[in-house]
């Protein structure tokens, strides 16, 4: 019996360790599936809510008079009612009344019936849901949402235009009535506010969900089937060896179990002291694990990374608290890195405290994939509305500006009607620039390098800017960092970004004041830097000011600062920000000097 009495215990803390393998393996598949439904479902409501942002820019222009004559909410809802996946696109009244719809063959029926109608609380910012509708509806029919089935429709939706947007706006009784109707009609019959519903198809979604399910639960068994076979090895090998050997074989495999992890994982001792590190931790943390073991985790870990530690050690658990680790940082290198940290401490069977782990999982390039996705959502809804507008606004335009230029010919020069046709022209040219920037952003831009002096790629901006910067009494100045080199760059892109830097700048000074632009070659990088003097911008909205159509100006269409993004991109660079209230802001432009490889 007493020969047996170690093999017994050994088979029971084999038999544990196997459990526990399958719980924190199932956990984890669990937790990631869920995870990445999360993300689709996500990216579908941004996908809507993009859409929709897009359509009132749309209808609040219409309601402008500047999308043709004629034009018509139900012309808008048709094109964009024909991308894909997009299975309707609806506004309505508060009571479900169709006002338009992609199907024209609906509008002025009921969308949902009113019962229905009234579980949806719509407000400024879109809300989503999953439901099951019949979308072969007889026409007159209204559909009806089926919250508790399987799902076919993907439901965005947010009120659309604010009531005293609608009551007010020129135009809004063209545009938004479906047919023709008086003047104050559109007023009292939308006054009380509209409500649009975008229904997305989530098929190809959740294909893409399934698939990653199918290859966490495969890559979960594949786990599960190693570390079953390897204990039954190690179960094995304990009925031939002493207590003491099967100790030992059991700790080198589950250290050479942890260290073949793809997640990070470190590992402490009751005492707090770190007993394990594997690669992948030391690769996150740019750490030497022969600097860490024994030690204490405060002595090498960042402030937050060790306040998880301390909650683990104290018995609590931390399931996938985000934390950022910036550029420069002790636990980085070169960039910023967006880590998943999860801890929970180490019980041994009695319940006594055995230590505690943390577990890293980088996610950075998910984060930055995710800003992509966005971004490119902007950019298919801004260029699907470009077509249109170059289409029906550049032709008139033209027409409008020879006939301002030939009219203003026949008064005298210093006349009122031919100061007022030089401004009926100046304003054609505003107009048509706007038209310009909107076309220039939506279209792919790549990056034709060249090997270029940036000197004269920055003198040859700047005294394109000369006579504006006089008129608004700012000083510009070029400093460069001694002699430049000439770089492999897009000088047409550079000079496009430079100059949206420069007039941004120059436009924050209504006062006047000194604009700089230094320029230096280093590193394997180029680097322009545009100063101002200005009020400075609120850190806050340092990420936001990159947005299309995102302007803190009163006149402006907020491309700029996005297309100095895109530029730097397509050279494979970024654009960094930094800037003081009342003290002034600074841009610089970081482009690589050699081309990726990629």
């Amino acid at each position: 019996m007493q020969n047996r009495s170690p093999r017994s215990s050994s088979s029971w803390l084999m038999a544990g360790a196997v459990a526990i393998l399958v719980v924190v393996v199932t956990a984890w598949a669990l937790r990631d599936i869920q995870r990445n439904r999360q993300t689709t479902e996500m990216l579908l409501t941004q996908q809507g809510a993009g859409l929709i942002k897009a359509l009132e820019a749309g209808a609040r222009t219409g309601m402008r008079g500047r999308l043709g004559q004629g034009a018509r909410l139900q012309g808008l809802l048709e094109e964009a009612g024909r991308q894909d996946n997009i299975l309707f696109i609806a506004v309505t009244d508060r009571n479900g009344r169709i006002l338009a719809h992609s199907d024209q063959a609906r509008t002025q029926q009921m969308l949902f019936a009113s019962d229905a109608m009234s579980r949806f609380h719509p407000g400024p910012q879109a809300a989503s849901r999953l439901v099951s509708v019949r979308l072969d509806a007889p026409a007159g029919d209204p559909l009806e949402p089926i919250e508790d089935a399987a799902g076919d429709v993907f439901l965005v939706y947010r009120n659309f235009l604010a009531p005293d947007e609608a009551r007010s706006r020129h135009g809004m009784h063209e545009f938004l009535c479906p047919g023709n109707c008086p003047p104050d009609h559109a007023a009292r019959q939308f006054g009380p506010g509209l409500i649009v519903f975008v229904g997305l198809d989530p098929e190809p979604f959740f294909d893409a969900v399934s698939s990653d399910a199918r290859a966490t639960i495969f890559f979960a068994l594949l786990i599960l089937a190693a570390g079953g076979g390897a204990f039954a090895a190690l179960s094995w090998a304990a009925r031939a060896r002493a207590s003491g050997r099967q100790l030992s074989e059991a700790r080198a495999f589950t250290d050479e179990l942890v260290a073949s992890l793809p997640a990070g994982l470190i590992a402490c001792d009751a005492s707090g002291a770190v007993v394990s590190m594997n690669d992948s931790a030391t690769r996150l943390l740019n750490l030497d694990p022969a600097d860490c073991i024994g030690r204490e985790p405060s002595e090498f870990l960042t402030a937050e990374l060790f306040d998880v530690f301390s909650l683990a050690h104290a018995g609590e658990r931390v399931v996938e608290q985000e934390i950022t680790l910036p550029a420069g940082n002790r636990n980085t290198q070169e960039k910023e890195r967006t880590l998943l940290v999860s801890a929970s401490a180490v019980t041994t069977a009695s319940g006594g405290n055995a230590g505690c782990v943390l577990i890293l999982r980088d996610v950075s390039e998910l984060k930055r994939l995710e800003e992509q996705v966005r971004r490119q959502e902007k950019l298919a809804a801004v260029g699907q509305l470009a077509a249109g507008v170059a289409h029906e606004i550049r032709n008139p335009l033209s027409s409008i500006k020879g006939f301002a230029v030939h009219l203003g010919s026949r008064f005298p020069k210093d006349s009122p009607d031919a100061l007022a046709a030089q401004t009926l022209v100046a304003e054609t040219d505003r107009l048509n620039r706007v038209v310009t920037e909107l076309i220039e952003y939506a279209r792919p831009t790549e990056a034709s390098r060249t090997p270029t002096d940036p000197g004269a790629v920055i003198d040859h901006t700047m005294r394109l800017l000369r006579q504006e910067a006089a008129d608004a009494g700012v000083t510009m100045h070029f400093e460069p960092c001694g002699e430049l080199p000439k770089v492999d760059i897009d000088p047409d892109r550079v000079s496009q970004a430079l100059l949206n830097l420069c007039l941004n700048a120059i436009q924050a000074m209504d006062e006047g004041g000194r604009l700089t632009v230094r320029a230096c070659v280093m590193d394997g990088a180029l680097e322009i830097e545009v100063e101002d003097t200005g009020p400075g911008i609120d850190p806050d909205v340092y990420e936001q000011i990159f947005d299309p159509y995102y302007t803190t100006k009163p006149r402006g269409q907020g491309l700029g600062l996005a297309v100095v993004r895109k530029v730097a991109e397509a050279h494979g660079g970024r654009v960094d920000i930094h800037s003081t209230p009342d003290a002034g802001s600074r841009f610089t432009l970081v482009l690589p000097t050699t081309r990726s490889e990629s």
